[in-house]
This record gives structure tokens, C-alpha cells and sequence, in this order.
């Protein structure tokens, strides 16, 4: 097996580590939420498909607005700003 080495002049590797930078999960509220809804799927132990889907509508409603709000206060998207909801 053989490696290459590749050479990339600085302009280039600051382009290329300030594209690689911009995606993390920690600044992506998604992850979050995904992370704690597999983490209530497992602890339900749901073995079908039809029960996956049952159960899915529910479990969203344990997010209240402001945890959603809070996901994305810590993903740098809001500042002081309270988000919207029709209750």
C-alpha cells in the first residue's frame, strides 16, 4: 500500500481548514434533538415499524419551546430573541 503526500500552499490549507470547521455538531441544534430522541427509542425498545411510528408523534411532544429554544441558543442562532409558538 502506498500514501501520497500532498503539498497544499498556505492559502489553500486555510480555505480548505475553514471549510472543514464550519460543520460540527455541536453548532447544529438537530443533532441534540436527534440525540435525544434515539435515546428515548432505545429505552422503549420498540421492535416493529408500525410501533416506531406510533410512538414517534408522541415522544416529539416532550420537547417544549423553550428546550427547542434552547438548542438553538447554544448553537450561537439566537441571542435574546424568544421563539414564536401558537399556544
Amino acid at each position: 500500500m502506498s500514501t501520497i503526500q500532498i503539498t497544499l500552499s498556505e492559502s489553500l490549507q486555510r480555505f480548505v481548514q475553514g471549510r472543514v470547521a464550519e460543520y460540527s455538531p455541536d453548532f447544529n441544534p438537530i443533532e441534540n434533538v436527534f440525540s435525544k430522541l434515539k435515546t428515548m427509542l432505545r429505552k422503549l425498545m420498540l421492535r416493529t415499524v408500525d410501533e416506531l411510528w406510533k410512538k414517534l408523534g408522541t415522544l416529539c411532544e416532550i420537547f417544549s419551546p423553550e428546550e427547542c429554544q434552547n438548542y438553538f441558543k447554544h448553537a450561537g442562532y439566537y441571542g435574546n430573541t424568544k421563539l414564536q409558538t401558537n399556544a
